[in-house]
């Protein structure tokens, strides 16, 4: 029998690593397609930029975006921001006390960078505070009704610990402590004042007018964010990395004996980005329900958005830090993880703060806002597109 010749030509390269995405990609199909389900319009935010904290006062959220815009929620509507009348000058910082209505503003002359801190009350506009030259006042707080800035001393050194002022400009004698490290925020709990500083950890003093501001112990360097959970517990974060040797740091200080609690700090290899919010819900037996909500810079070089962790009825954080929806309870958002990852997730959350009063979504979870690293201001609101609540820019 004659045996026949088949010449049997390679199959082009091209073609064989077609066949390879095709059988490759079909196994994540289901889960490619699952993800685009998830995506949401985008919107254009009413407010864009890098924006600075949300604050609040009364029933009432402020705004600084080089304007200054005030949220407020007329009876029967889902609330608005307006913009208000602002000192002259870019509006790049806002402080407001907690017991009387006075507000603060950080204003920059964007030629000259001349700094001015400005001061309003309900009975009159805003007047000159405290000025100074360029780049002076980088940051403005309150606490105990009592306003700190953080003023730059003009020196450049390496040594960021000794660059800057801590002085309290308006709350009956003027005080400073020199050569003190940038301030990041302040709160006032169990008759003491804490500090969370750029290369000091978190300072602590019992007299706003002692130039002695004294270390926490326990604490890291670089402090981002502080926040008061009740009048006996306070909790801060680091800024951290993403290498497991510069862990990012969540402590929980007992303000009462001003000690570190046992157990803290938690460290995550994560970046944060110091933004600290309480969120707050009422549970059906009438029990209020409150969850911590933490911003991130950066995880694994692409998740970003914000953490929680639940908070107790007698104000101790409990369990672990989780993206919202990841079946915790109670979580922010309605128990949809992936909705969370499409949205809010993408981008760098500076400022956290639920929507004051009792304004809800139609699922009764509450509104949240959050500014973003450069994508403006963004809400968690009812969407008629997903026909419930989504985080999207805020229109």
């Amino acid at each position: 029998m004659k045996r026949s010749n088949i010449n049997i030509k390679p199959l082009p390269l091209i073609f064989i690593f077609f066949i390879f995405f095709i059988g490759f990609t079909s196994c994540d199909q289901a889960a490619l397609l699952w993800t685009i389900a998830k995506e949401v319009a985008p919107k254009e935010p009413l407010i864009d930029g890098a924006l600075t904290k949300i604050v609040e006062q009364g029933d009432s959220l402020f705004l600084a975006s080089g304007d200054l815009w005030e949220f407020t929620v007329p009876q029967g509507t889902a609330g608005k921001w307006d913009r208000i009348a602002k000192p002259n000058g870019t509006i790049r910082d806002i402080a407001l006390t907690d017991t009387e209505d006075i507000k603060y503003v950080l204003t920059i002359d964007n030629i000259s960078g001349a700094t001015t801190i400005w001061k309003s009350t309900d009975s009159g506009g805003w007047h000159e505070l405290a000025s100074a030259g360029n780049l002076g006042y980088q940051a403005i707080f309150c606490a105990n009704d009592k306003l700190f800035a953080s003023l730059w001393n003009g020196k450049t050194t390496s040594d960021m610990t000794t660059n800057y002022t801590l002085s309290l400009l308006d709350g009956g004698d003027e005080w400073h402590v020199p050569n003190f490290p940038l301030v990041n925020g302040v709160v006032y709990a169990s008759g003491r004042y804490y500090f969370a500083t750029e290369g000091w950890g978190i300072r602590t003093t019992t007299d706003a007018l002692s130039t002695t501001v004294d270390i926490l112990p326990g604490t890291a360097n670089y402090i981002l964010g502080i926040i008061k959970i009740n009048d006996t517990h306070v909790v801060a974060v680091s800024r951290g990395s993403t290498t497991p040797d510069k862990y990012a740091d969540l402590y929980q200080i007992d303000a009462a004996t001003n000690t570190v609690m046992a157990g803290y700090p938690i460290a995550r290899t994560i970046i944060y980005t110091g933004a600290l919010a309480i969120w707050t819900k009422t549970n059906s037996e009438g029990v209020d329900e409150k969850v911590l909500l933490v911003g991130v810079d950066l995880i694994n070089n692409s998740d970003y958005g914000y953490h929680e962790i639940r908070i107790t009825t007698d104000g101790i954080l409990r369990d672990e830090l989780n993206k919202p929806g990841n079946g915790q309870s109670p979580s922010s958002v309605d128990g949809d993880k992936d909705r969370y990852i499409s949205t809010i997730e993408k981008h760098p959350v500076h400022s956290l703060m639920q929507a004051p009063g009792d304004l809800k979504n139609q699922n009764g979870f509450p509104v949240v806002f959050a500014t973003t690293h450069k994508d403006g201001l963004w809400s968690y609101r009812d969407n008629a597109e997903v026909k419930g609540p989504v985080w999207n820019a805020e229109e």
